[in-house]
Order: structure tokens, then C-alpha cells, then sequence
């Protein structure tokens, strides 16, 4: 547990646990948590954040409502710098990976992406 989840944690009273993770492994819990079971319009939700072309940031629902997919960016200077975490609201354990672009994420998703249409 880092030191801003223990400071949140005091303050707010909640139990929540950052946990770092690569660009695949979070590939692979967005696929399990948003995927697995979303119809067309939600698939397409998931891929249109993580394309990141319109929104500064992005909050989704998974479809059985027990988690969040957060993508966020912030332009310093000549600097992006963009955010993406899965947090499960029942052990409010956050899954974060972060970089200067989500073209790692857009690699890592595309086979989830193209699966998910073909069920």
C-alpha cells in the first residue's frame, strides 16, 4: 500500500490498495471485468476510451456494475501524460498503469477487442 492510499484511506475511512501493473496484465483485467460479458455498445465504449481521441477523461461502468475503467490525460508543456485504472468497487482494490500515450494499451487491447465482437 503506497503512502497517498494510506493518507486517502485515514481521511476518507475507505480500505483502498493502488496496485502497479504492466500494459498486459491491465489488457487482461479489462478484458475479464468489461469484455467478457458486454454487449456491442459497451465494447465499443471500452475501445473508444482507449483510443482516447475525444476525452480528457473517461469513467465506464462495467456491466455488471462492481467495477470502473478511469482513462485520464494532462497536458504539461509539450508533455501528455495519460492514466488508465480499474478499480473494483467491492474490495476497492485500483489496478494503474500509466504513460505518455495509451498506444501501449491500444496494442495490448486489440486482440481482447477483436474477441469480444466475435462472441
Amino acid at each position: 500500500m503506497s503512502l497517498s492510499d494510506k493518507l486517502l484511506n485515514a481521511v476518507t475511512g475507505s480500505n483502498i490498495t493502488t496496485h502497479k501493473v504492466s500494459v498486459y496484465n491491465l489488457a487482461e483485467i479489462i478484458d475479464q471485468t468489461f469484455l467478457q460479458n458486454a454487449d456491442r455498445y459497451q465494447i465499443d465504449m471500452v475501445e473508444r476510451a482507449i483510443k482516447g481521441k475525444i476525452f480528457a477523461y473517461t469513467d465506464i461502468d462495467s456491466p455488471d456494475g462492481n467495477f470502473r475503467l478511469h482513462i485520464s490525460y494532462f497536458m504539461r508543456g509539450l508533455t501528455q501524460h495519460r492514466t488508465v485504472w480499474v478499480k473494483n468497487y467491492e474490495t476497492e482494490d485500483i489496478w494503474e498503469w500509466s504513460g505518455f500515450s495509451l498506444s501501449p494499451l491500444k496494442r495490448a487491447m486489440q486482440h481482447y477487442l477483436n474477441s469480444a465482437r466475435l462472441r
